[in-house]
């Protein structure tokens, strides 16, 4: 009985170890390549952050697409000369847009700012064309928007990631043998995400504010 018990409680310790190798992996390879979560704002729980990376690692093994949430309690110093109040949609834009960039992301960057309050999405050239369009984009900043004032912060995140992975599946499928190898950027391809820009008048401002 006493070599069974041993037995047992071994096996649940490897069963146990190789669940966090799995996460590590999984953070490590989505850092890798620009995607996961910093929660500088602190909204999100540790347990929401490790289950959202974990997704989204596997969505970029998938489909070779990137998807980047960041948070911020304020605009950092570097930056705050830049903002205005009254052109606060391109300050944002802008922002999203270079962070991007910064990190070499190939997909969707999520930006959140505390104070002052404001949520932006940004679409890589190449991800807007088919694999999440414009109309994905509005629909995960309304689902972010939505949880946001109804501070269902962790809820938010996970619905935000899950309909990224849905999105993806329902617009490219599953890829083919050929397809490009995950954060390869296409041959002659321009950057990632687009340059930033006004928000066009069929996405309202007013939807992109928390």
């Amino acid at each position: 009985m006493l070599e069974e018990h041993e037995m047992h409680e071994t096996r649940t310790l490897h069963l146990w170890l190789l669940a966090v190798a799995v996460v590590l992996v999984s953070s490590s390879m989505a850092r890798a390549t620009g995607a996961g979560i910093q929660d500088a704002a602190g909204f999100f729980s540790t347990e929401a952050i490790t289950t959202a990376e974990q997704q989204i690692a596997a969505i970029h093994k998938k489909f070779g697409k990137g998807l980047r949430v960041e948070t911020y309690a304020t605009i950092p110093t570097d930056r705050t000369d830049q903002y205005t109040p009254e052109k606060r949609t391109a300050f944002f834009a802008a922002w999203a847009y270079q962070r991007a960039k910064a990190i070499g992301l190939d997909g969707v960057i999520v930006l959140i700012c505390k104070d002052p309050p404001f949520l932006q999405v940004e679409v890589g050239d190449r991800t807007q064309q088919h694999a999440f369009t414009l109309a994905n984009r509005d629909h995960i900043r309304d689902l972010l928007a939505t949880a946001f004032k109804q501070r269902h912060f962790d809820d938010g995140l996970q619905q935000a990631v899950t309909y990224y992975g849905t999105s993806l599946q329902a617009n490219v499928g599953e890829p083919g043998p050929g397809a490009r190898p995950s954060g390869a950027p296409a041959p002659g391809g321009r950057p990632s995400m687009p340059a930033a820009q006004e928000s066009p008048p069929s996405t309202p401002q007013l939807n992109r504010s928390l």
